[in-house]
């Protein structure tokens, strides 16, 4: 049952509503913003500052909605959007790092939707265990030890923003602790497995219909080609890949044939073979930060199928 009131008194018909509870001395406030009741406290025991109060805290709100900012600022997913605009922020000027966009999604797809209409004030070790509970039912499985430290910076960034808003001090923003199953390392390729794959690639391109598909598929082979033979990680680290992040390099060498002249009119010589040892060193980026991979043949191969490789020096 809803707490009994005591008493109300309504200082702006249908807008703006001053009232007590039976069991308080603080006065409480309901105000209208657009379409919407709020609520908050105004911290006073007398009803004539009570009311003045009220009334600031209905301008103030009309101005944040204004100035299109968060009416009720103390709710996480208020505070939240306003970590959403910093890091957006970051990203637009070029001062956020590849896992911001991560962070995004964990904040508006997890955070907000578990934990939106809590206060952030509130945010105790109940409400990140229920955090905790219902990010597992959205996944449908346990996420690993590495996804919640991952979520749990994401959820500082939220922290950070009510700190630096006046709403949480260092010393009682929430300790976050991770508590998660081992990682499991996922199953990798074995040599049959990558055969079969790479055999199947010619017979797979040759069945597409348009010939935008066509280019597509041998675009992936290529891709795959790279990725298997200079041990990149899939994703933004080829990806992200420019011309300019490539060095190619050759260390011939000469091999026997193991066949000779004719020696007709001379002295029978070895027959040689050049072989040129073409590689390629590629500055890559990824979570890890910088790093620099070498691939080989394959790679060589994959990239030599685009006119700009081939005009490339070493």
């Amino acid at each position: 049952m809803p707490e009994k009131l005591a008493t109300t008194h309504a200082i702006i018909p249908n807008a703006l509503v001053v009232y007590r509870r039976s069991r308080s001395s603080i006065w409480q406030c309901r105000f209208k913003v657009g379409d919407l009741w709020q609520r908050a406290s105004t911290k006073q025991r007398e009803l004539k500052k009570a009311i003045q109060t009220a009334r600031e805290l209905m301008v103030s709100a009309e101005i944040r909605k204004r100035d299109n900012l968060p009416v009720v600022t103390r709710r996480f997913k208020d505070v939240a959007k306003l970590a959403v605009q910093r890091l957006e922020q970051d990203i637009k000027l070029g001062r956020g790092k590849v896992s911001y966009k991560g962070y995004l999604q964990i904040i508006n797809d997890y955070l907000i939707p578990i934990l939106g209409r809590c206060a952030v004030t509130k945010i105790d070790q109940q409400q990140l265990e229920t955090l905790d509970d219902k990010r597992t039912e959205m996944m449908g499985y346990e996420p690993s030890t590495s996804t919640k430290l991952t979520h749990n910076v994401a959820l500082n960034r939220v922290f950070d923003e009510a700190v630096i808003r006046g709403f949480l001090t260092e010393t009682n923003r929430p300790k976050l602790e991770v508590k998660a199953k081992k990682n499991e390392r996922r199953a990798s390729f074995d040599l049959t497995e990558i055969k079969v794959l790479l055999n199947g690639f010619d017979g797979w391109i040759s069945k597409a219909e348009a010939a935008e598909s066509r280019e597509h598929r041998e675009l992936l082979r290529d891709y795959v080609d790279v990725l298997l033979d200079s041990g990149a990680r899939p994703g933004i680290e080829l990806l992200n890949l420019r011309w300019n992040q490539i060095k190619t390099a050759a260390k011939p060498e000469m091999i026997d044939t193991g066949h000779v002249t004719d020696g007709k009119e001379e002295e029978p010589e070895p027959i040689m073979r050049t072989e040129l040892n073409l590689s390629v060193e590629m500055s890559v980026k990824g979570k890890t930060g910088r790093r620099d991979i070498l691939g080989m043949s394959r790679a060589v191969a994959a990239l030599g199928a685009y006119p700009y490789f081939c005009g490339r020096g070493g």
